[in-house]
């Protein structure tokens, strides 16, 4: 009788396990927004980590899981990656490449530092996003980026 209620608990354990890791990996992998232009998709999670997908005769490719595209270290060498997405705003833009969409979507890490991610699309350069970061303290602490 305890063998079998060791292995009801055993049982148990492993299964709370695996249903707590199903639901941290679901939470990192929703898309919550995304970027299309023609042939190619730009996805971005809660914490904005990215991925893209390509369209090919009319099939969506997902190349590779969401993964931080860039990050930030601080002085005690932490990566920053996890940034809580907080809005995404589109406006048309005329710029020397010449008329375009452009996305900035903004996130905040739990220091208080603030990421922009300005991603234009251009009608002359299909299956193309030119992305640009940009980090701001909005922090109470001073941040040191060593990164």
């Amino acid at each position: 009788m305890l063998s079998t209620l060791s292995t009801r608990l055993t049982s148990l354990l492993i299964s709370c396990l695996i249903l707590t890791a199903c639901q941290n990996q679901t939470t990192t992998s929703e898309m919550v927004y995304e970027v299309k232009h023609d042939g190619i998709t730009l996805e971005f999670n809660q914490q904005l980590y990215s991925r893209v997908v390509a369209t090919i005769d009319g099939r969506h490719q997902v190349l590779g899981d969401y993964q931080p595209s860039d990050y930030v270290a601080d002085q005690s060498a932490d990566l920053i990656t996890d940034f809580e997405f907080i809005d995404a705003q589109q406006q048309a833009v005329q710029t020397e490449i010449g008329e375009g969409q452009q996305t900035i979507i903004t996130g905040r890490a739990v220091n208080g530092l603030l990421k922009q991610v300005q991603i234009q699309a251009y009608a002359e350069f299909p299956n193309s996003l030119f992305i640009q970061v940009s980090y701001k303290n909005e922090g109470q602490q001073k941040q040191i980026v060593t990164k």
